[in-house]
């Protein structure tokens, strides 16, 4: 038995400190010889993760873990919590909460509103009608590829690569637009070298303008709830 590893930080993310303290809670609690196996991590691609505390650790011999990154900027796309499913119901049970608990208070003739010190209880309900479903969460994982072990993910229309390959045909023609002469797509080296190095920088300019535009259409969507 692992005991529980609780923390935060001010601004509610998790943080390469935090990171390296799970690392060691783990270390500390499973025998593992770093030098035969080195354990596994999966993390989404977010910057704030991979701070010196965190390298440090994970590159020590003594302490040295594999740490891969999953789908950067698609974490919708591998994320068991992320899935349409799961939020989906997350919300649903939020919304259902939150009108149960106006209408108690309209009952008593106290302000109608939810509070601050509301939301543990509403998330807390919420969570066990989504989050918390074990039979939804079996589906989710079966599909995305996790448990059988597949490579479902890889057949997602998202990360297909005519998708790539049209995400740099966009950006190649804005640089057209702007006068400058350019080759025939069919010219690029598109494989090896600095043009492979170039084209990598267009493709994660690209994501990372799809994940703002769909973060803030998210927010949107939120507060028009």
């Amino acid at each position: 038995m692992i005991p529980t590893f609780v923390s935060c930080s001010e601004k509610g993310s998790i943080t390469s400190e935090i990171l390296a303290s799970v690392m060691k809670h783990l270390d500390d609690h499973v025998t593992i010889d770093h030098s035969e196996a080195t354990p596994f991590l999966l993390l989404n691609g977010h910057g704030s993760h991979f701070g010196l505390e965190f390298l440090r650790y994970m590159n020590d011999p003594a302490t040295k873990w594999t740490v891969c990154i999953g789908v950067p900027y698609g974490m919708n796309l591998w994320q068991v919590q992320s899935s349409a499913q799961q939020n989906g119901a997350f919300k649903m049970a939020l919304k259902k909460i939150k009108q149960h608990i106006i209408d108690k208070k309209t009952k008593i003739c106290l302000p109608c509103k939810i509070e601050k010190h509301n939301i543990v209880g509403l998330v807390h309900h919420a969570w066990n009608e989504s989050f918390q479903n074990v039979k939804s969460n079996k589906t989710v994982i079966q599909e995305r590829g996790w448990g059988p072990l597949t490579s479902n993910l890889l057949n997602h229309p998202e990360l297909k690569k005519e998708k790539m390959n049209n995400a740099v045909s966009d950006a190649y023609g804005h640089c057209s637009l702007q006068g400058v002469q350019l080759l025939a797509l069919e010219d690029l080296n598109m494989t090896d070298s600095l043009a492979r190095t170039l084209l990598d920088k267009v493709i994660d300019q690209k994501c990372h303008e799809r994940a703002r535009n769909e973060a803030l259409q998210q927010q949107t969507n939120d507060l028009l709830e």
